[in-house]
């Protein structure tokens, strides 16, 4: 009867996993740049199901969402490329799908950078400095008790002839 009961029960979970992995798709792949060099950690978005993923440090990605084929529209991203988008269809199987972006070169003519204020740092030295005196007086006058306990072996070691 136990025999039994763990035959249908191992029977039961290996159907549920056959089953579950049926209703899902995978779309993965890699993001590189032209020089076919992998672009880490680029965005890939998908605006039907308004979600995404996140390329690794290798450029790699995978997307794991529910069974029903379709269109979808990719928008792929990363800073220092142009994004790209493009519409892919999904029919059935898990699908791969490697995405090339392009490098993004802007020129500025000038970057200014003002400060729109005085770092407070500068008024602490400016007070250490002006009451340098105070304190010095403070320490010179300054008296403790201090008690230490210390133990002290020593070691007897016999004379060296030389």
């Amino acid at each position: 009867m136990l025999k039994s009961s763990i035959k249908v029960l191992a029977l039961v979970t290996l159907c549920s996993f056959f089953s579950i992995s049926s209703y899902t798709q995978n779309i993965s792949g890699y993001v590189q740049n032209e020089d076919n060099a992998p672009v880490p950690f680029a965005q890939i978005y998908i605006q039907e199901l308004g979600t995404g993923t996140v390329a690794d440090v290798n450029g790699r990605y995978s997307f794991t969402f529910k069974k029903g084929g379709g269109e979808f529209t990719l928008t792929i991203s990363n800073t220092g490329y142009e994004t790209k988008q493009l519409k892919i269809i999904i029919e059935g199987d898990d699908v791969k799908k490697n995405f090339w972006l392009k490098f993004s070169v802007t020129d500025l003519d000038e970057i200014m950078v003002k400060a729109s204020r005085r770092d407070s740092a500068y008024w602490i030295i400016e007070q250490v400095v002006a009451n340098k005196k105070k304190y010095l007086k403070q320490v010179e006058s300054f008296k403790s008790q201090v008690y230490v306990k210390a133990t002290e072996v020593k070691k007897e070691t016999e004379p060296v002839n030389t």
